[in-house]
């Protein structure tokens, strides 16, 4: 998964908060996170990820829990995951 644009809340999980003008690979924490990702919603400060076996992940901004994996502040700057919860849409 690649991600460009506007990264100044880390939401393109690439692992910084540069901008990127050019596709850069989103950073997983294991291997096995990134495997069948089905689905992405975005906006414009943060990511989520859906993996056909209903796992979700998030990046991005953190501010008052909005990730829902627990940090509070300030970002995840790679994806992290949030639930084994069996979700089928995002």
């Amino acid at each position: 998964i690649q991600g460009w644009g506007r990264n100044d809340w880390g939401q393109l999980g690439v692992g910084n908060y540069t901008n990127q003008e050019s596709p850069a690979a989103t950073g997983f924490m294991h291997a096995d996170d990134c495997g069948d990702i089905i689905q992405t919603a975005v906006n414009q400060e943060n990511t989520i990820y859906l993996r056909s076996d209903g796992r979700v992940l998030v990046g991005g901004a953190a501010g008052s829990g909005r990730l829902g994996n627990g940090l509070t502040s300030p970002s995840a700057l790679i994806p992290q995951l949030i639930t084994n919860a069996n979700i089928v849409d995002i």
